[in-house]
């Protein structure tokens, strides 16, 4: 089995390694994934306790952190209010809004074509000369119904 000899860059890393693992703080030229499998394996060994006064330290850092928060959010207890009531408030003003635009934007009640207007449009189509004078004479009289209709809407 024969071995390369490690390059410079390697050396450095394994140095690296070592005094992260001596020191037990990150030095940033150590290999991640060698870092991670030497947690894995302190955390994994029988003996791995959390000593008392590492409990505390941690403990004690957790607390100061949560207090800070608690504090920073009752000095502005105003807050706490301010995203849902003007979330409710947003949501009251677009409910308005689209209902007004509904309501004025609505089409007219437009009269429904007759059977005989529908009838001649399709004899026209199919090329029926005959049908096309009273096809003719049908949407004249649609079209004075639905102008009649609009004029009732818009003029009131």
């Amino acid at each position: 089995m024969s071995e390369e000899k490690p390059t410079d860059k390697e050396l450095r890393q394994a140095e690296s390694l070592a005094r992260s693992l001596d020191t037990g703080h990150k030095d940033e030229q150590a290999p991640a994934e060698a870092l991670e499998a030497a947690a894995l394996l302190k955390a994994s060994r029988a003996d791995s306790v959390l000593d008392e006064t590492r409990s505390e330290a941690v403990l004690e850092r957790i607390l100061d952190r949560e207090k800070e928060r608690l504090r920073k959010s009752a000095s502005r207890p105003w807050l706490r209010w301010l995203v849902p009531v003007g979330s409710l408030t947003a949501a009251a003003l677009v409910a308005v809004v689209v209902t007004t635009s509904i309501e004025s934007s609505a089409p007219p009640g437009l009269p429904a074509p007759h059977m005989q207007l529908l009838k001649d449009q399709a004899a026209a189509a199919a090329g029926d000369s005959d049908a096309l004078a009273s096809l003719r004479l049908q949407m004249r009289q649609y079209r004075h119904e639905m102008l009649t209709r609009l004029k009732k809407r818009y003029k009131g």
